[in-house]
């Protein structure tokens, strides 16, 4: 089976797989792309026949969770890993995805800045006496 050949972006993106008439499962997204996305489903399983499904992501902005809503066809489905690619290509898909990969980049500034300031400070502590 052909692969491919978009530009994949590396995210970890909490998800619920709505799928009709079967319920929901739930994973996460380890790739995108502007034409679809990579998911490794956690709990739950996606029925072999599926097609069609929706993904609502979860995305922590540091002050509150954004939801967003995407539909998606199923191109590959191995286990417990999924391809989707994107049922509407639109603006409203790309707009989507930049604010997924904003967030993941703006959540990676922020720890790698906390454990810059965490070291810092923990190396300016001056050592116990008697060591």
């Amino acid at each position: 089976m052909e692969r491919r050949k978009a530009k994949r972006d590396q995210i970890l993106v909490d998800i619920d797989i709505a799928h009709p008439g079967a319920g929901y499962c739930h994973g996460h997204v380890e790739n995108i792309s502007k034409g679809g996305v990579s998911v490794h489903v956690d709990e739950g399983e996606l029925p072999a026949a599926q097609r069609s499904v929706i993904l609502n992501m979860r995305v922590w902005t540091g002050n509150e969770i954004l939801y967003r809503k995407m539909y998606c066809r199923v191109v590959r489905h191995n286990s417990s890993r999924l391809a989707m690619e994107f049922a509407e290509n639109d603006i409203v898909t790309e707009a989507i995805i930049q604010d997924l990969m904003f967030y993941q980049k703006r959540g990676q500034r922020h720890e790698q800045e906390k454990q810059v300031a965490t070291g810092s400070f923990a190396n300016a502590l001056p050592e116990p006496a008697g060591s």
